[in-house]
């Protein structure tokens, strides 16, 4: 029964997010946000559940506005959406008299806006500064082919496992198995198309077969620490939404700065 929930949710769901990841703009704009909503959600329930103590539920609604400001505005106002966070944060509890736990409070608050809002605000980014390729659509593809890979390389060679205490059955030859074959699809698509540039597959690869890597990491560290085992049921088969996009949360800021970095022209 819950594998055929995995299924009819990826069948209904896959096809959905890539037609959003095609079309970029206003409908990848407000799926974003909703992500990030959610996310944060997920997040604030996560950590109290985990540590016990209690997170400001308007860091929820206060999702969407930095999703916006940092999604359409850019990276360089994201000063204002960490200070405009700890100021609200530390002063609920101020004019709630609540001082225990403050300092903790005010770290997973910040750590929560920064990996639920501002870091998936970065996969807008990358559709708004390069508008003709699909940029996204690209990555979330080299995340997938890259966790899939990884799967089957370390359930089929990998020996030396325990490496990572936040995954203990990922392997070693599971990780480069996946970094390594999705640079060989990254090669395939370059050669037998014209869709996107050299630098546009080697960053998304790196970004993805690594980073994205890292993001699965991330946030099992993240749940082990809580003690949780999804992120939440919010998706039939497939926990929550931090589970589905982890990757993708951790290589797309990755992948923004080195298309930045090193000036690859979107137009």
């Amino acid at each position: 029964m819950e594998l055929l929930k995995r299924v009819i949710v990826a069948i209904i769901f896959i096809p959905l997010l890539l037609v959003v990841y095609y079309l970029g703009s206003t409908p990848l704009l407000v799926f974003l946000g909703l992500v990030s909503f959610a996310a944060m959600w997920e997040m604030r329930n996560i950590i109290q559940e985990g540590k016990k103590f209690y997170i400001p539920v308007l860091l929820i609604p206060l999702s969407i506005p930095v999703f916006l400001l940092c999604a359409v505005q850019g990276f360089e106002y994201i000063n204002f959406a960490i200070i405009g966070t700890f100021i609200i944060v530390a002063g609920n509890n101020v004019i709630m008299n609540k001082i225990e736990h403050t300092a903790s409070i005010i770290g997973f608050s910040l750590m929560a806006m920064v990996y639920t809002v501002i870091m998936p605000a970065s996969i807008y980014r990358i559709s708004a500064h390069f508008p003709d390729y699909k940029l996204v659509l690209l990555l979330q593809v080299f995340c997938w082919t890259t966790d899939s890979f990884a799967y089957f390389v370390g359930m089929k060679f990998g020996k030396h496992r325990n490496i990572f205490k936040a995954s203990p059955k990922k392997s070693l030859e599971g990780f480069i198995g996946g970094f390594v074959l999705t640079g060989l699809v990254g090669a395939i698509i370059y050669i037998t198309t014209s869709w996107f540039l050299g630098w546009h597959i080697i960053y998304a690869v790196i970004s993805a077969g690594i980073f994205g890597q890292f993001g699965d990491l991330i946030e099992s560290i993240i749940k082990r620490d809580m003690k949780v085992k999804d992120s939440s049921n919010l998706i039939p088969g497939h926990g929550g939404i931090i589970d589905r996009f982890d990757s993708l949360i951790v290589s797309a800021p990755i992948f923004y700065f080195l298309l930045i970095i090193f000036e690859i022209k979107g137009v």
